[in-house]
């Protein structure tokens, strides 16, 4: 559970960033289902399909500790791991793939919601370290 007196906008970052998580792994899936019905389309993306299910998983873990009694270390320890998987995810999608693509300011513009998810993370891993 979170710490006594601890502020209310924690509260609803957290659900933000697990909802965030939650749809889109959803989406991914959703995605990877609809390239499946393709008959014989473009290839299947199995490393799509596999950060999309930890996407979701990523989202129900962040919003357990609220519904049930958690260790604070528990749930800390769980929020870095999070915190390590959005990290790389970022590494792999705006650095090593697309590095300033197509041009340097989308790029940019399309990083920065990422930085904030991870800054999130980073806070809420903070709240219950």
């Amino acid at each position: 559970m979170a710490k006594p007196g601890s502020d209310g906008s924690l509260l609803f970052v957290q659900l933000s960033v697990a909802a965030f998580l939650f749809l889109l792994g959803l989406a991914g899936i959703v995605t990877y289902h609809h390239e499946i019905d393709r008959l014989f389309g473009a290839r299947s993306d199995s490393f799509g399909l596999f950060v999309s299910i930890l996407s979701i998983v990523a989202g129900v873990l962040i919003v357990v500790p609220l519904v049930v009694r958690v260790d604070s270390r528990a749930t800390s320890a769980i929020l870095v791991a999070v915190l390590i998987f959005w990290a790389l995810r970022i590494l792999f999608v705006f650095f090593f793939y697309n590095f300033s693509r197509p041009d340097f300011l989308l790029w940019l513009q399309q990083l920065s919601p990422n930085v904030v998810i991870l800054a999130s993370l980073w806070l809420l891993a903070r709240r219950y370290a």
